[in-house]
């Protein structure tokens, strides 16, 4: 997966309480996290498009490695949080 176009699925969880651990290393703005090596190239690549977007750009966008969290890597997956 090297382009953001590759990504095949967006949902997004309503009324769903983060694990408080989670929530903690959550920065104000947007944190991309990445759970696989390859994915770290495509958070990149939606850094910079959201960057570009006039009503994020007051916004302090972040990218977090998460492999040191999980036993394994996830193929192709991406969370975006918003604080």
């Amino acid at each position: 997966m090297k382009r953001i176009a590759d990504l095949k699925t967006i949902s997004e969880e309503q009324n769903v309480p983060p694990p408080v651990n989670a929530l903690a290393r959550i920065k104000d703005g947007i944190t991309i996290r990445y759970f696989e090596t390859e994915t770290k190239e495509i958070a990149k690549l939606f850094k910079e498009e959201l960057e570009k977007q006039s009503e994020y750009m007051n916004l302090d966008i972040n990218i977090e490695n998460m492999l040191p969290y999980i036993p394994s890597q996830i193929k192709g997956y991406l969370e975006l949080w918003v604080k």
